[in-house]
């Protein structure tokens, strides 16, 4: 840079030494080294410009290059600091700090629900004219569920149960309640081809409703051909059950069995008897739209028992359920159907009882807090000389959350022209991390 300065100034001196020259040729010459002079002038001005900008870009990497030196500089201090600090801990013999996690025990626990059911009832009984009021806790529902292991998973269901006399044609109704295990067992999952199995006390895969615990009932009790068919608590026993999701599917629709093996325990349908029960369920379903699904299944149960008097006991039984539920307003607008008929045949040596009964019911969902149902029941009893029996069943359910409802109901029995009358405020609640639970 500094040459080229000197070169500038040797050249405008040159100029001021031919400044006497005179005439017109010299100002030709003049003015010809002068423009000569300005372009070479403009030509440097610019090589300066272009060193300059050179020069900051210098400076620029420069500085960053320091910047980049200090911040390594700063890191190795920090790194011998931790080095220094970790051998003066180590040089003092540090003692080794023990932490306490009793606490994390309770990750062991079986996850705990509570559901409480309360009814009150105003109601006459079957040839009179008297009204019963009155009301009682009439279950209350503890879950004990957990994880065995990655493959298997437990449910225990202990209640405490009374009975409230929703069929005065029906002695046991009168029973008193008592705690009682309602199930209690284990159920693997990850199993190979669909399968599935349970093993303990469970409720048995008998049409559509058995499976439901009565807390979580569309009404406050099952339908009369269920109660006096199997019993009020339906049909539940202890053994084995082994679920089939078949592999196939389509136009014929999709296919589920279960099979299960259970000691005989139910009093109605095997009394006095222990013998195993086989119990056959075949369920199969379709989708009808977006929408609607439509299930039918059809039930078969056997047993034989030569040490019960001779007892051989069948029951076959078929439902149906159909639902719609628009998937732009599930929460607003539903419409179910269910129906369910059984047919009971029970012989010993001293006796060949036959029974069969049924119902029907539909429940529409007008909003989101609230369900409208009704249902009729028809019941062709087992006993000589009763007479058939139906009723009607409407029902008003009000949800405050999915935690909290209350239910109105209101049940008309009619026995060979004898009626019943009964007015039902059922309320119901759960608490915990598994709540309500139909099954």
């Amino acid at each position: 840079m500094r040459k080229e300065l000197c070169r500038l100034a040797i050249i405008l001196g040159l100029v001021g030494l031919g400044a006497p020259e005179t005439g017109h040729a010299a100002q030709a010459a003049s003015q010809a080294k002068i423009d000569s002079l300005s372009a070479e002038i403009r030509t440097l001005r610019a090589q300066l410009d272009s060193l300059r900008r050179m020069l900051a870009e210098l400076r620029t990497e420069s500085e960053r290059r320091r910047a980049q030196e200090e911040i390594e500089r700063l890191k190795e201090a920090a790194r011998r600091a931790t080095a220094a600090r970790d051998t003066s801990a180590g040089a003092r013999g540090q003692e080794p700090v023990f932490t306490g996690r009793e606490r994390a025990q309770q990750a062991l626990n079986p996850e705990i629900s509570i559901t409480g059911d309360v009814v009150g009832f105003a109601g006459t009984r079957l040839g009179e004219s008297d009204t019963d009021v009155t009301a009682l806790p009439r279950e209350f529902e503890f879950s004990f569920q957990t994880a065995i292991d990655p493959f298997a998973r437990m449910k225990v269901f202990v209640t405490r149960e009374e009975e409230i006399p929703l069929d005065p044609a029906d002695p046991e109704a009168e029973e008193d309640g008592g705690f009682e295990i309602e199930e209690a067992y284990a159920y693997w999952v990850g199993l190979p081809g669909g399968l599935g199995l349970d093993a303990g006390k469970i409720r048995q895969q008998l049409g559509i409703l058995n499976r439901w615990h009565t807390h979580a009932l569309p009404e406050a009790d099952f339908p009369l051909a269920l109660r006096r068919l199997l019993g009020p608590e339906g049909l539940a026993q202890t053994g084995a059950s082994l679920y089939w999701l078949t592999p196939f599917s389509g136009d014929a629709g999709t296919y589920e069995l279960w099979l299960q093996v259970t000691a005989a325990s139910n009093d109605l349908l095997f009394p006095e008897s222990n013998a195993p029960t086989a119990l056959v369920h075949l369920n199969n379903y379709w989708d009808l739209s977006d929408a609607t699904y439509f299930q039918v299944g059809l039930t078969g149960l056997y047993v034989e028992d030569d040490d019960a008097d001779g007892l051989r006991t069948r029951l076959a039984g078929a439902d149906l359920a159909l639902n719609w539920r628009p998937p732009a307003r599930a929460l607003y607008r539903e419409f179910t159907f269910r129906s369910e008929i059984l047919w009971m045949d029970r012989r010993t040596s001293a006796e060949d009882l036959s029974a069969w009964g049924g119902y029907a019911a539909g429940y529409y969902k007008p909003g989101q807090r609230w369900l409208v149902g009704m249902r009729f029941d028809f019941l062709d009893p087992a006993e000589p000389g009763a007479p058939d029996q139906w009723q009607i069943v409407p029902s008003i359910t009000r949800w405050w959350t999915e935690f909290l409802r209350l239910r109105a109901q209101w049940v008309y029995l009619n026995a060979d022209g004898d009626s019943h009358n009964q007015f039902l405020l059922q309320l119901v609640w759960a608490v915990g991390p598994h709540r309500e639970e139909i099954y």
